[in-house]
């Protein structure tokens, strides 16, 4: 068992599992609370099952981030692009992917399923995958 780790492939294959066990646990939270961070003139979002950004041309005043979500208690809120500013704002729909533009900047979004579904993937071939064995020919090839 020790040995098991030992290839790279491994330990990658580890991280990408809990980066992906990460993602479902957002998933899951996004149902039930609206997780959100601000930085300077982007707002990530974590709502409704999907990741929202939402971008300006200049800089939102706070009051406006507080609308949209309350990290604080349970989701009360709608899907921030339901909003009537918002109504008819989408350029793009398809499979829960999506964005669009509004006056001041613009949003988009990724499903979270997008995210986890590939990584989960990734990591059961890195984990399940047997190594390869080198051939003797490379093996003596390598030692010349």
């Amino acid at each position: 068992m020790p040995n098991y780790f030992k290839p790279w492939r491994r330990k990658i294959g580890v991280v990408t599992l809990v980066t992906a066990c990460a993602f479902a646990a957002g998933w899951v939270r996004s149902d039930i609370y609206a997780d959100n961070a601000y930085i300077s003139d982007f707002l990530l979002m974590s709502l409704r099952g999907g990741l929202y950004c939402f971008y300006a041309n200049e800089a939102l005043p706070i009051q406006t981030i507080y609308f949209y979500s309350d990290s604080a208690s349970p989701l009360r809120t709608t899907d921030p692009l339901r909003h009537s500013d918002f109504r008819g704002a989408w350029n793009f729909k398809c499979f829960g992917f999506g964005y669009g533009i509004v006056d001041n900047g613009g949003f988009c979004r990724v499903p979270y399923w997008s995210i986890v579904i590939p990584l989960t993937l990734l990591s059961a071939h890195l984990l399940l995958s047997k190594p390869r064995v080198k051939s003797e020919k490379q093996t003596a090839d390598s030692l010349r």
